[in-house]
């Protein structure tokens, strides 16, 4: 029993892998996003009445897909194996990754 209980941690894994896969669509789309804006606003000149909400989506894009791979190193970190990270990125308990 001990042995399924100490594998069992490597299903975190799922987890993890969904979580980088997520950050890095999230990275991708933010990136995206950020060129269609960029030209909206070479296009009209900097006149675009809604580039400054566009801007603002784009930290929201961007502090998610952050979220996402802080959550997925974090518990990388915490079951399978320590990283090596900056100081305030790393781990201790569960509590540390919702904080």
């Amino acid at each position: 029993m001990n042995w399924v209980v100490e594998k069992g941690r490597y299903l975190v894994l799922l987890a993890v892998i969904a979580s980088l896969v997520a950050s890095g669509a999230t990275f991708v789309w933010g990136t995206w996003k950020t060129v269609l804006v960029v030209m909206s606003l070479v296009k009209t000149g900097g006149k675009d009445p809604l580039a400054a909400v566009a801007l603002i989506a784009l930290m929201d894009k961007f502090l998610i897909a952050t979220g996402l791979y802080i959550f997925a190193a974090g518990m990388y970190g915490l079951f399978i194996e320590e990283l090596k990270v900056p100081d305030w990125l790393v781990v201790h308990s569960l509590h540390d990754i919702k904080s």
